[in-house]
């Protein structure tokens, strides 16, 4: 099947279903045309604190009050997170009957049977010394693909295989803090003139794990910046720099553009990478929706 028959194009379907209709029309499109499927869902994520399920606070060595009472009502084994409600990847993985990724940087009581989350929350598209860039996930990545391989050549039957890692989904949800970053420190020129490195940046990221097998990916742009709390209370925007809903129209464009920038990449390595399949998923209009009709929601 030619490749651009398998790439899965999904903004205008994400706008005006149900979250749990939409990922499983987007698990359903990304299985489209395989005649291989693992009966085994393998997931590696890589992210921000949109999906980091421990890594910040194990880092930091620090235990999330927070998070104790999802950790009994959802049995996740986990004590960083850094709120009580699910992520979407956790819907993701209930979607697929998998077990909750573990944050590998988990040393007790960790299960990478069914992927690893890579995501620590402050994370960024940029290199930075502080947390976890992009390019940081995926060279951890790449040391437990080395070790997992390792290991099961060597008989451990707990570890992931080379058909495991071929046949996971690959989990891009970054580039919030990159956005926030630059629109919050310079001016509206400037920090556009930022998006085609962080573009770029998430392309190398995907073509070092196309290299090392992996061929289906689900990338998530980024969300509406300028309705964020964070934003709103962080300085007085201008009355003409609000839309009808109370956000920050600048940077919600700024979001735009780089989400406009992500749309394009994927329809370039829709056509570089053969055999992919790139599922784009707009979680901007998602969750401009549920802003923008927040009445009918609840």
């Amino acid at each position: 099947m030619d490749v651009k028959e398998r790439v899965c194009p999904l903004p205008s379907l994400f706008f005006p279903f149900s979250f749990p209709l939409l990922l499983l029309i987007g698990l359903l499109l990304l299985a489209c045309g395989l005649s291989d499927c693992n009966p085994k869902p393998v997931i590696f994520n890589f992210g921000d604190s949109n999906s980091d399920t421990g890594t910040y606070f194990i880092m930091h060595g620090r235990i999330s009050q927070i998070s104790q009472t999802l950790a009994q009502s959802l049995s996740i084994q986990t004590q960083g997170r850094m709120s009580d409600g699910q992520l979407v990847l956790d819907f993701f993985c209930e979607s697929l009957n998998a077990h909750y990724l573990s944050p590998f940087l988990e040393s007790i009581d960790a299960n990478f049977t069914n992927g690893v989350n890579f995501a620590m929350s402050g994370s960024s598209i940029a290199p930075t010394s502080v947390f976890f860039s992009l390019q940081n996930q995926v060279a951890h990545f790449s040391r437990f693909k080395r070790r997992s391989l390792d290991f099961v050549s060597k008989g451990d039957k707990d570890l992931l295989g080379n058909e495991d890692f071929e046949n996971a989904i690959y989990v891009i949800d970054i580039g919030q803090n990159d956005i926030d970053a630059a629109f919050s420190s310079q001016s509206y020129v400037v920090a556009v003139q930022r998006i085609p490195f962080f573009i770029s940046e998430i392309e190398n990221a995907m073509w070092v794990l196309y290299q090392q097998g992996a061929r289906k990916f689900w990338v998530h742009n980024t969300g509406p910046l300028g309705c964020l709390p964070k934003t709103l209370t962080s300085s007085n925007f201008p009355a003409n720099d609000l839309d009808q809903h109370g956000c920050v129209t600048s940077f919600n464009s700024g979001a735009q553009l780089f989400n406009e920038g992500l749309r394009r990449l994927r329809d370039k390595l829709a056509h570089e990478m053969k055999d992919a399949i790139i599922v784009y998923v707009d979680i901007y209009a998602i969750k401009y929706d549920l802003i923008a009709n927040s009445s009918v929601y609840g």
